[in-house]
């Protein structure tokens, strides 16, 4: 019999890989497009519009053979590019090319983001999954920053990626990850409003981490202009440990320590004197406290994005709006942040800022938003619980877990009824229902249910 990769292991997989190549892309391009200063914020708009992309054209067509097949072409494009840089020499289109890869490392990185919101809203340890993604690429990018030289790094994280977002095309049981989500209850008021507190809460999160981390990146800009490599040393592993220090915490659903780290983080960012910035110590403090904004930020909006209409969308939002955190560093790139003057009143409004976002947390978003289950019905939360259980026991996909959830809802209903809430086929529905009766080993509806 043939063994199933584990969809752990595949996420994590996606999540390093994808991860590693953008940190090495974004460094093999500096170097060989020699982008510092204004260049960079224009490299990261870059790829912002690629993440947009990937949500356009999601919308743009239901077919999962079309969404395959432009999935591999922006691989082939991430991939070719990178081959040309790597084998001309220094030449006028670089730059050009340059670009164009970073728009496809965009593309694809807009569908892993997908498929980890995908794959890990319904999974027990999600947050360590994602936490195990990020520091993997952390880790391993270290150890051939250190060991290799910059094409061989840059070469051997490619066919990895390569090589992984093909598997992932070509293999028909991956197919949920082609798939829109099913679709959830939009009939319940308290859910809506839930879900767009949350979601305002996080957008104005990621308006504040951006001001913060930009005005910092920009004195390291401008400090290791002339050794940008040094911002790629051993003090970067300290973005790791914030990865599973927030992982842990959304496990366990504990949103109010996460929102305390945030509020240390970018306080601690903020007032850290701009004289600090070519101290070696300055690099492990920021690596660490930006890990926990972008940690708290990418897990928020990946757990919401299931819960909305536009998963594809939210999924990838603080990548898409990476394109304001551009525009803010070329705003930042004009202005002396070593002047006193106007480093105290950047601070200041950055500090403004965070007195908000605490202000709206306390007393307009706290109440905390329900969970969206499918069907027009919800479960209670030992309900919930027990079938999260179930998913991570029998190794369930996001789409089985669904198809589980209503099951349990609805024990008795004919398979045409669940298959119409769901808004997929009858065959389709019985497609999902052997591959329950497979994974739990039961033989129909009355077995699977009573494993309840």
């Amino acid at each position: 019999m043939k063994k199933k990769i584990p969809i752990e292991l595949l996420l994590i997989s996606l999540f390093a890989i994808f991860q590693l190549n953008m940190m090495a892309c974004s460094v093999y391009t500096d170097s060989r497009a020699g982008w510092i200063g204004n260049w960079y914020n224009v490299k990261i708009i870059t790829m912002s519009l690629g993440f947009l992309s990937f949500s356009l054209s999601r919308r743009l067509t239901e077919s999962i053979p079309v969404r395959r097949i432009m999935l591999f072409l922006g691989n082939m494009v991430y991939s070719g590019g990178l081959l040309i840089l790597m084998l001309c020499d220094h030449t006028g289109i670089d730059p050009i090319v340059a670009l164009a890869v970073m728009y496809a490392l965009g593309y694809v990185g807009g569908a892993v983001y997908y498929y980890m919101s995908v794959g890990v809203f319904s999974h027990s340890r999600g947050g360590l999954i994602l936490a195990a993604g990020a520091a993997l690429a952390y880790i391993i990018h270290y150890i051939l920053w250190v060991r290799v030289k910059q094409d061989a790094i840059m070469l051997t994280v490619m066919i990895a990626s390569f090589c992984l977002i093909t598997f992932v095309v070509i293999n028909p049981a991956k197919d949920w990850m082609f798939m829109d989500p099913l679709p959830y209850s939009a009939d319940d008021k308290t859910l809506r409003e839930g879900n767009k507190r949350e979601i305002i809460l996080a957008i104005y999160t990621t308006l504040i981490i951006m001001i913060c981390t930009s005005r910092v990146g920009t004195l390291l800009l401008q400090s290791y202009a002339a050794n940008s490599g040094a911002m790629y040393g051993i003090s970067r592993l300290f973005v790791a440990l914030p990865y599973f220090l927030m992982g842990f915490l959304i496990d366990r659903k504990k949103n109010e320590l996460r929102f305390a780290c945030v509020i240390l983080a970018v306080i601690m960012i903020t007032w850290i004197p701009s004289g600090m910035a070519e101290s070696p110590a300055f690099l492990y403090i920021y690596w660490f406290f930006t890990g926990v904004l972008y940690s708290y930020i990418i897990f928020t909006f990946l757990r919401i994005a299931p819960k909305t209409g536009h998963c594809e969308l939210w999924a990838s939002f603080f990548r898409i709006a990476m394109i304001f955190d551009g525009l803010i560093g070329l705003i930042l790139s004009k202005v002396d942040l070593n002047d006193m003057t106007s480093s105290f009143i950047l601070s200041s409004l950055i500090s403004i800022g965070i007195m908000g976002l605490v202000l709206m947390y306390f007393f307009f978003l706290r109440q905390k938003s329900p969970e969206a289950v499918p069907s027009g019905e919800h479960t209670d939360t030992a309900m919930q619980d027990k079938i999260d259980d179930m998913a991570g026991k029998y190794n369930l996909t996001p789409r089985e877990r669904d198809v589980l959830a209503l099951l349990m809802v609805k024990p008795d209903a004919q398979v045409s009824r669940l298959a119409e809430e769901l808004g997929i086929s009858r065959t389709m529905m019985y497609r999902y229902l052997n591959k329950l009766y497979e994974k739990t080993k039961t033989g129909n509806k009355d077995e699977l249910t009573g494993l309840f």
